[in-house]
């Protein structure tokens, strides 16, 4: 039967539908808790989008004026991600795919995040049978308005061919259970985790990605033997490095990573540098030390593009001639 072939995978999707906007909510209120509401944690990750986007880029609607705005924002995304997995199977569903299409499309005017490919997922939401058998008959007249039938076609009276199934009913409503379960499974692990991994994943979080209106970014000085410095700010790294390996040089500004784990990183910094055509080779070239610092930048509008509030140093490093990294000077 219809109802059991196509309901069963079909609620099995609402499900892991609803699990990607579960696990979301569930860290905020975990990990944020009354803050995520009462607090600024809201307008602070505005802050962080709009200071990571280039050109001093930031949303037209001004909602970080607003505290009031900002915090019934942040009360009515946590109510959404936890009240989506329930109210799914409810018959208000189509009207959730409406409040869910809105969401979206606020975090891509406040963070220009857009999540494409889960709202498309908000096609499944919807009964399609009507609309296509509306749009079928309709169809059908007009072609039978177009191109009249005066006789009996040839294959008259000739049984349709029906393909043979290459699974039975029953075998294929376990294949689909057994994909659904596991699909379900490791989104609730990795969920409960807080990872994400294909085809397990949970979407960004916000959870305490942010806890002040201010960020942390590597700052690498390039000295030469007349003492000229050459500074290399984030946007410059950013533009040199590639996001996999951003991520890891800011992963070491942690407080727990070791000087030889930073040496390390360097050299590769310095390879890539120094084999591609770019101004900062000439300085890599003359190089006799170069330090990694910890930058920490005040990420409100008004103080876009301005100076690090504070800068504290991470290790300073010889350099050979070959571009190596040598002795380290201090830490």
């Amino acid at each position: 039967m219809p109802s059991a072939r196509y309901g069963s995978p079909l609620r099995l999707m609402w499900l892991l539908l609803g699990l990607i906007y579960l696990f979301p909510g569930l860290w905020k209120f975990v990990l944020a808790g009354s803050a995520w509401v009462f607090g600024d944690q809201l307008r602070d990750i505005l802050f962080f989008m709009w200071f990571e986007q280039s050109g001093g880029w930031r949303a037209t609607i001004v909602v970080d004026q607003h505290p009031l705005l900002y915090r019934a924002m942040a009360a009515a995304a946590i109510t959404f991600e936890l009240g989506f997995v329930c109210m799914v199977f409810t018959r208000w569903r189509r009207w959730l795919a409406v409040v869910g299409l809105g969401f979206h499309a606020g975090v891509y005017a406040l963070m220009t995040i857009p999540f494409a490919s889960l709202a498309a997922c908000y096609l499944m939401l919807f009964d399609h049978s009507r609309w296509m058998t509306a749009l079928s008959r309709r169809f059908r007249t007009w072609r039978s308005a177009c191109w009249p039938v005066s006789h009996e076609p040839k294959n008259a009276g000739v049984a349709p061919y029906e393909a043979p199934l290459l699974f039975r009913t029953e075998e294929r409503a376990r294949a689909q259970w057994a994909v659904g379960l596991v699909l379900i499974g490791g989104n609730i692990c990795m969920g409960c985790l807080g990872r994400d991994g294909w085809p397990f994943t949970v979407y960004p979080r916000f959870a305490n990605s942010v806890l002040a209106p201010h960020v942390q970014k590597p700052l690498i000085v390039i000295h030469d033997e007349a003492g000229r410095e050459t500074k290399v700010d984030h946007v410059s790294l950013r533009e040199q490095l590639s996001a996999t390996e951003m991520a890891a040089l800011l992963a070491e500004l942690r407080a727990d990573v070791g000087i030889e784990s930073r040496r390390r990183l360097l050299e590769v910094t310095l390879e890539r540098w120094s084999a591609s055509a770019v101004p900062l080779a000439r300085a890599l070239a003359r190089a006799c030390r170069i330090t990694i610092r910890r930058a920490v930048y005040s990420t409100f509008p008004r103080d876009k593009g301005a100076a690090p509030i504070a800068v504290s140093d991470l290790g300073t490093f010889g350099v050979s001639p070959c571009g190596r990294t040598t002795e380290t000077a201090r830490e």
